[in-house]
């Protein structure tokens, strides 16, 4: 799959990450492509971020989904290649640099049903977000999950971003048109732990994100990555902390940019 090939697992982000200038990292499952490691150790995403950052070179960074289970870092590699690209593979995750910041997007397991289809057609996941960047109607994308290793998909853009839970679908929802971090958010495969919830409550992730963007208090929310067929609510929980242990049974997401973590 690499040009040079090591193994991994997943983590956590916290107040650390841009507090200065950063780039802004578009989230894939599948593992890059036609790349060079730069470095690979021990870390978490924010490492991992930041350490991108840090070099022009890097294009991004990759791991294994389902390795140390309820860690605190994991094997993080960081790769570069003018012609590097996302292949799928859901034993893999990528987080791959973009050339300018846009709306962040919320990725997860369903479709998307409700609304006008604005278009659709085969592409990359990259080119799809890049697509409803610009279309200000664009509420997110839709695909249909597949057992092979691939590039491209069937993508379908909507206007509603109501997303029906289903494991043979993904879809990827608008998280808002801020440039900056300040209201942007990283998906990270993981549990926001070691505090107890100020709030939780059965909402759509497009719902949790306003609810954390209007609580001062709130870094970031979890739910289980259990898929309950055709639901369009799941359980939320929202916290202070932005730190995160990965495990494969949750999704969290937590703010690029955190408030003062209480």
């Amino acid at each position: 799959m690499f040009s040079t090939f090591s193994s991994f697992g997943l983590l956590f982000l916290s107040a650390a990450i841009c507090q200065v200038e950063c780039s802004q990292y578009f989230f894939q499952p599948g593992y890059i492509a036609s790349s060079e490691e730069i470095s690979s150790k021990a870390m978490t995403i924010q490492d991992a971020s930041k350490a991108c950052d840090a070099d022009a070179a890097c294009k991004g960074f990759t791991l294994q989904r389902n390795r140390n289970d309820t860690s605190a870092t994991t094997f993080i590699r960081l790769l570069s290649g003018a012609e590097s690209y996302v292949v799928y593979d859901p034993a893999w995750l990528s987080y791959t640099k973009v050339a300018s910041r846009g709306p962040s997007y919320f990725w997860q397991e369903g479709y998307l049903g409700h609304g006008e289809e604005l278009h659709d057609e085969y592409m990359t996941l990259l080119k799809a977000k890049e697509w409803c960047d610009e279309q200000k109607a664009c509420a997110g994308f839709t695909y249909e999950q597949s057992s092979d290793q691939k590039q491209e998909f069937h993508v379908r853009f909507k206007s509603e971003p109501v997303v029906t839970s289903s494991e043979k679908y993904m879809s990827y929802v608008k998280a808002g048109t801020m440039a900056g971090p300040e209201n942007a958010y990283t998906y990270q495969p993981g549990f926001i732990g070691g505090e107890d919830p100020i709030h939780s409550g059965f909402m759509n992730l497009h719902y949790a994100k306003v609810y954390c963007d209007g609580d001062k208090k709130c870094n970031g929310f979890m739910v289980n990555r259990k898929v309950y067929q055709a639901a369009q609510e799941v359980f939320i929980s929202f916290f202070g902390s932005t730190k995160v242990t990965f495990s494969s049974e949750w999704d969290s997401y937590t703010r690029e940019k955190p408030r003062e973590e209480l």
